[in-house]
C-alpha cells in the first residue's frame, strides 16, 4: 500500500471532517502529506512558532497546551487518531498559540502551507472546510469555558481527567499544574481534589501522570455528584 493510500484509508475511516471533503481534495491532501514520527514529549511545534501547515493525527495522541505569561499551562485539545489541528495559523499565518506535544509515541502528517495554497487555488472550497474545522474547535473551547463557569470544582477535575484519558490502561500524561490551569483553579485546590479522589480509590497519582482506577465512579463525580472518600 502506498503512502497516499494509507493516509486515505486512515483519514476516511477516522476523520469525519476529512471524509466530508470532495474526493479530489482528499487525494491532493494525501499526496501532499509529510509523515513524521515523534517520541513521547517531543514537540510538533511550540507556542510562538511560525506556521508551517495543517496537521493530521495518524497514530497516537498529541496534547495542545497554551501557556499563560506566568507559566501556567492549560490543555486546550487532546488530538487523537483522525483529528486535525493547527488550522488557525494555517488560515491567518500568525504564530502558533500553543504547544503541540506528543503524548507517547505517535505519528502525524503535515500538509505544508504551500500545498494548502496550491490545492485551494484549484479547489477554493478547501478554505471553507478549514474554517469549519476552526469553528468546531472553537465550539469545543466555548463548551469548556461553560463548564468552568457552571460545574463544581471536583466535577471539572473529573471531567478533564476522563476527557484526557485514552480509554485504556495508559495513565493521563498531565502535570498537576496543567490540570489546575485547564480546570481554571489554583494548584492547591486541584491538589486537594486529587487527594480526595485518590483516597476514594478513583485515581492514583504518579510523576507527571495520573492513573484512572475507577472511571465509572469518576464519571459520576464529573456529573456533579459529591466526591467522598472511602472513610467517609
Amino acid at each position: 500500500m502506498t503512502k497516499e493510500a494509507r493516509f486515505l484509508a486512515t483519514m476516511q475511516g477516522k476523520s469525519e471532517w476529512f471524509a466530508s471533503l470532495a474526493d479530489p481534495i482528499q487525494v491532493q491532501l494525501a499526496a501532499a502529506a509529510q509523515v513524521r514520527r515523534l517520541k513521547d514529549g517531543e514537540a510538533v511545534y511550540r507556542q510562538g512558532d511560525a506556521p508551517d501547515g495543517l496537521y493530521a493525527m495518524l497514530q497516537g495522541r498529541v496534547r495542545l497546551i497554551a501557556w499563560s505569561p506566568g507559566g501556567v499551562g492549560c490543555l486546550l485539545l487532546l488530538a487523537a487518531e483522525g483529528m486535525w489541528f493547527g488550522e488557525v495559523s494555517t488560515i491567518d499565518a500568525a504564530p502558533r498559540q500553543q504547544d503541540a506535544i506528543a503524548q507517547g509515541a505517535c505519528q502525524v502528517a503535515r500538509i505544508p502551507l504551500a500545498a494548502i495554497a496550491e490545492i485551494a487555488a484549484q479547489q477554493p472550497e478547501l478554505w471553507r472546510h478549514i474554517g469549519r474545522l476552526a469553528c468546531t474547535h472553537q465550539r469545543q473551547a466555548i463548551s469548556h469555558i461553560q463548564d468552568l463557569l457552571s460545574l463544581p470544582r471536583a466535577a471539572r477535575v473529573a471531567k478533564v481527567l476522563l476527557a484526557s484519558s485514552a480509554g485504556d490502561d495508559a495513565p493521563v500524561a498531565m502535570t498537576q499544574d496543567e490540570l489546575a490551569g485547564t480546570c481554571g483553579m489554583g494548584r492547591q485546590t486541584a491538589n486537594a481534589i486529587l487527594g480526595t479522589l485518590e483516597q476514594a480509590g478513583m485515581v492514583r497519582l504518579g510523576y507527571r501522570v495520573i492513573w484512572i482506577l475507577d472511571a465509572e465512579r469518576l464519571a459520576r463525580v464529573a456529573m456533579g455528584e459529591i466526591c467522598r472518600t472511602n472513610k467517609e
